[in-house]
């Protein structure tokens, strides 16, 4: 009866992406991301998309790196390594900074890890989340954070956009 309870709530707790905006961005990726939030430059000019919900202090950003071709030095730069050094970049920016989940995922084919993290900014108190993904050329990182208080709604959005990622090949 516990098994049959608990494959019904997995099954309600599928996420909804009726009203989720399809973005493209040509050449690179995909998402698909929450209607509340706004394209925004502004945020970070290096970032291949940026978006934010200032009312609710929310925020969604991909990054792409180009693999840097190590081959000759007989060096590779595992998802693993890469995931490292993006995580600090969020371990750096928040005060006490916590890791809550980390997740091994498969998007779109691809091997990604996903990161949850709690901490402090700016005097307040942040739910953070961050997924990287390889591909054959690129790294990417997609990155979503909001206040902690709006973690189990907003926070889940950013998270259900993360897993929507498709990178082109």
């Amino acid at each position: 009866m516990a098994l049959l309870i608990q494959g019904c709530r997995q099954e309600a707790e599928a996420p909804d992406y009726s009203d989720f905006v399809h973005v493209v961005k040509k050449g690179q990726f995909e998402l698909y991301v929450p209607p509340y939030l706004h394209p925004d430059r502004n945020v970070n000019q290096r970032a291949a998309v940026a978006y934010t919900d200032s009312l609710h202090n929310s925020f969604l950003m991909v990054y792409r790196e180009v693999i840097p071709d190590t081959e000759d030095d007989s060096i590779e730069i595992t998802l693993d390594e890469y995931a490292i050094y993006a995580a600090q970049a969020a371990e750096d920016m928040l005060t006490d900074a916590s890791l809550r989940q980390q997740d091994t995922l498969t998007l779109s084919g691809y091997p990604a890890l996903a990161m949850k993290y709690t901490g402090t900014y700016g005097g307040h108190d942040i739910w953070y989340c961050l997924t990287v993904v390889r591909t054959e050329a690129y790294f990417f990182q997609v990155s979503g954070w909001t206040l902690k208080q709006y973690a189990d709604t907003r926070g889940r959005d950013l998270y259900n956009a993360m897993l929507t990622f498709y990178p082109y090949h």
